[in-house]
C-alpha cells in the first residue's frame, strides 16, 4: 500500500475514534447540533437572500424568457402573483392554465382575470397520478396550503381532484410547454414525476420549482429531483438574484430551506439569452 493511502486511512481511524469519544459529551453534541444548524443558515443565505420575485430571480427570468413564452403553466397558482407578472411581461402569449385547488386563493384568480382570454384556470390540485386526495388548506388563501399537512393545526380538509401535468397536455391537446412553474408546498417532486413522459420527450423548455421545508414532509429529497431531472436530460440549475448559477446538488445536500431552481433541456442551454453563472459555492 503507498504510504499516502497508508496515512489517509490511518487518520481516518483517529478520526473516528475521535469522533466517537467526543460524542459520549451531550454539552459537545448539543453544541454540534447548533453549529450544523447555524451552517445550514448561512448556505442558504449564501445562495439566496430573499424570497420577493422582484429581487430572488423569478421576474429576471420571465423577462429573460419573455419572447419565446406562448403557453405556460402555473402549478399551484395560489392568488396569480405569479401569473400576473407572466401577463404583464410576456407579450406573445397565447394561454395561461393556472391550477389551484384553495377555493379562496382560485376565486381570487378568477376575479382577477375573469375578461382575460388567454387565462384558464382549473380548481384542482396537481401530482404525479390523477384522481382524488385530501388537501390541507389554511385560512385566507395561504400561500403554505398544500396536499401534505405541514403548517398550522388549523387547517380545513377538503377532497379535491387531482391531475397530472402529462394528462392535462393530453386533454388540452397541448404538444410543448414554454414554462411550467410549480409552487405546490412539498409536492413539486410528485409534479415532476407527473410531467414524466412531456419531460422525457423535451417537450417543456423551462421548468421552474421551488424548494423547501415541506419536501421533508412529502418524503421528497432535492438528490430525487436532481437524479430524476438527469434522466430526462435536463440540467438542474440554480435562481437567484444573480441568475442561473451551476450548483453541485450531491455537495450541496438537503437543506430543505427556500431556494428556487430551473431544469433546462442540456440540448437547449445553448440557446438561453443569457450566461449560465459558475457554482455559486464550490467555484
Amino acid at each position: 500500500m503507498r504510504p499516502q493511502r497508508l496515512r489517509r486511512r490511518l487518520w481516518d481511524k483517529v478520526r473516528l475514534a475521535i469522533y466517537r469519544q467526543l460524542s459520549h459529551s451531550s454539552q459537545i453534541a448539543r453544541l454540534a447540533m447548533h453549529i450544523r444548524r447555524a451552517a445550514t443558515l448561512q448556505v442558504r443565505h449564501r445562495l439566496v437572500d430573499s424570497m420577493e420575485a422582484e429581487e430572488n430571480g423569478e421576474v429576471w427570468l420571465i423577462e429573460m424568457l419573455g419572447p419565446r413564452i406562448e403557453i405556460a403553466f402555473d402549478v399551484g397558482a395560489n392568488i396569480g402573483s405569479w401569473s400576473d407578472i407572466v401577463l404583464q411581461r410576456c407579450t406573445h402569449l397565447r394561454s395561461l392554465h393556472c391550477y389551484e385547488p384553495s377555493e379562496t386563493a382560485a376565486n381570487t384568480i378568477q376575479a382577477r382575470t375573469e375578461n382575460n382570454t388567454h387565462v384558464h384556470l382549473v380548481r384542482a390540485a396537481v401530482s404525479d397520478q390523477e384522481g382524488t386526495a385530501l388537501f390541507f388548506e389554511e385560512a385566507g388563501a395561504s400561500q403554505t396550503s398544500s396536499l401534505v399537512r405541514h403548517g398550522a393545526s388549523s387547517t380545513i380538509q377538503r377532497t379535491v381532484p387531482v391531475i397530472t401535468v402529462d394528462g392535462e397536455m393530453h386533454r388540452q391537446c397541448i404538444d410543448h410547454l414554454d414554462i411550467l412553474k410549480i409552487d405546490v408546498e412539498g409536492y413539486d417532486l410528485h409534479v415532476l414525476r407527473g410531467a414524466r413522459e412531456a419531460l422525457k420527450r423535451q417537450a417543456i423548455s423551462v421548468v421552474q420549482f421551488e424548494y423547501n421545508l415541506p419536501w421533508m414532509y412529502a418524503g421528497s429529497t432535492l438528490q430525487a429531483a436532481a437524479v430524476f431531472l438527469a434522466e430526462c436530460n435536463y440540467e438542474l440549475l440554480l435562481l437567484n438574484r444573480t441568475g442561473l448559477c451551476r450548483c453541485d446538488i450531491s455537495r450541496l445536500g438537503e437543506l430543505f430551506s427556500y431556494l428556487n431552481f430551473v431544469a433546462i433541456p442540456q440540448s437547449e442551454l445553448s440557446l438561453l439569452p443569457t450566461d449560465i453563472n459558475p457554482d455559486p459555492l464550490w467555484s
